[in-house]
């Protein structure tokens, strides 16, 4: 072979390589399901807040049966082994 066509060569495999670096770099910047590391980090608080939402709801719906049991003297909750 020729050095032209060695120096060709060697072009291509450049340009292909900088093109397949190019390509990972794009799908390193995509975590998961099209969601850049920014947006995860904003689902992640997001699903946190929520989570701390609903164990206070929880929480206050079973303090509203306690008092409701003893206030009223009935059983509410389901006792277990019952149908």
């Amino acid at each position: 072979m020729s050095s032209d066509t060695n120096s060709k060569d060697l072009s291509n495999n450049n340009e292909a390589l900088i093109s397949l670096q190019e390509e990972d770099s794009e799908k390193n910047d995509v975590l998961y399901d099209g969601m850049t590391p920014e947006e995860l980090l904003t689902r992640y608080r997001q699903l946190l807040e929520q989570n701390r939402r609903q164990k206070v709801q929880l929480t206050l719906a079973e303090t509203m049966i306690d008092v409701a049991e003893e206030e009223f003297g009935i059983a509410i909750r389901k006792k277990s082994g019952a149908k």
